[in-house]
């Protein structure tokens, strides 16, 4: 587990994303999306921002009532994060670590959100970590923004048409948009089912667990 401290667990590191982090500052308002959808974001419990740069998401969940972990590759990110944190007394969690080689026991989070960052073999960890009636905030570029020439240019790391939709279609939709108009980007809000299974159907409770 993590420990509910300001303490850095250092597990990878990485000169590119720190270089670039020393040059320009993170942005430190909350991303617009989950501002937006605040309102259905526990206001107790664990969260855990992916790939969480700056930590400006991290600073509004704490602020939310949640206590929030922030992992990214960079530790001049991370660096910044908890100053950000300190300024914004805000207890937030950091951790340094390579999401391509990251693992954390099950159903350890009430909410997950993920930024700017793309990767289809994250996707079974998210399903695995967020709690039933967790909450998913998801939001990157897809392919369409190589028309725009800026942001990411290795389709690698840019989402395919209904990526994000497919991978949690199993999940209750709360919101989901692409765009490819002025940008390319999708956009996904899901909550996990607690379910029942009666034959092939999937029944949505009301208990949170």
């Amino acid at each position: 587990m993590i420990s509910p401290d300001n303490v850095f667990h250092v597990t990878a590191s990485t000169h590119s994303w720190d270089n670039r982090y020393s040059k320009q500052a993170a942005p430190t308002h909350p991303s617009r999306i989950l501002a937006q959808f605040a309102h259905c974001l526990p206001t107790t419990g664990r969260a855990i921002d992916l790939a969480c740069g700056g930590g400006r998401n991290c600073v509004f969940l704490a602020h939310h009532g949640l206590y929030p972990v922030g992992v990214d590759r960079s530790r001049t990110a991370l660096m910044q994060g908890r100053e950000l944190a300190r300024k914004n007394g805000a207890t937030v969690g950091w951790v340094q670590a390579d999401l391509e080689h990251f693992a954390l026991p099950p159903l350890t989070f009430d909410a997950v959100v993920c930024t700017s960052y793309r990767d289809p073999k994250l996707y079974p960890l998210i399903r695995d970590i967020l709690k039933p009636s967790g909450l998913l905030v998801y939001q990157t570029f897809s392919r369409e923004q190589l028309q725009f020439g800026t942001g990411p240019a290795n389709p690698d790391h840019l989402l395919e048409r209904a990526e994000l939709y497919n991978a949690f279609e199993d999940w209750k939709i709360i919101y989901y948009r692409e765009t490819w108009i002025g940008r390319g980007i999708a956009t996904l809000v899901a909550r996990k089912p607690t379910v029942q299974n009666q034959g092939s159907a999937i029944i949505e409770t009301a208990e949170a667990k």
